[in-house]
């Protein structure tokens, strides 16, 4: 979720999503792991490997969310990358 600024304020799973009509300000947010543009793909696996919702979210120099990249597509890289060998 972004702050007002549009800066990463935390992230949620969906089973942590309140049932109901609370406001989205009011649900428990875990702080994010997040990784830069420049981050490279084995940084990236050892930083999903310690998140805890097995994404991390891509922000830009200003904590700006870009994105997510999940355990899925870290795989998918992998794959990519044995394929092209």
């Amino acid at each position: 979720m972004s702050a007002p600024d549009g800066k990463l304020s935390g992230v949620i799973s969906r089973d942590q999503i309140p049932e109901g009509n609370s406001p989205p300000h009011l649900w428990p947010l875990m702080e994010a792991t997040t990784v830069s543009m420049d981050t490279t793909l084995d940084q990236v696996e050892a930083s999903l490997v310690e998140a805890q919702l097995g994404i991390v979210v891509v922000v830009d120099s200003n904590k700006v969310p870009l994105g997510i990249f999940t355990l899925h597509d870290l795989l998918r890289c992998q794959l990519s990358l044995m394929e092209n060998v």
